[in-house]
């Protein structure tokens, strides 16, 4: 955040626009944050969507795939979620894979 509005503040854009970028960062880092979380702790995926991730529940609405090799992007609920390739076993994180791309 600190380095993004540096950025900004530092670039040779005029005042106004200036504001206004360091205004939409500040909002948009209060409501979602910059950076997508990463899923922790146990998680069961079902083929109806839900996801159980801890003691909550959720929704899986949308999976990106363009990344694969690297981690699964997923929209659970109003939040999106990285599941990093490492974080799991290679043959569950293949299952998973098919699942989810045969689920959606």
């Amino acid at each position: 955040m600190v380095l993004a509005c540096s950025f900004i503040i530092l670039s040779d854009l005029s005042i106004a626009p200036t504001f206004c970028l360091l205004y939409l960062l500040i909002k948009e880092h209060q409501n979602d944050g910059l950076l997508i979380k990463s899923l922790q702790g146990d998680m069961m995926f079902y083929s109806d969507g839900r996801v159980i991730l801890g003691d909550s529940e959720g929704q899986c609405t949308l999976a990106l795939f363009p990344f694969v090799e690297w981690f699964l992007l997923l929209r659970i609920d109003k939040g999106w979620c990285l599941l990093w390739r490492d974080s799991v076993d290679t043959s569950t994180y293949r299952q998973l894979v098919i699942q989810i791309k045969r689920d959606h």
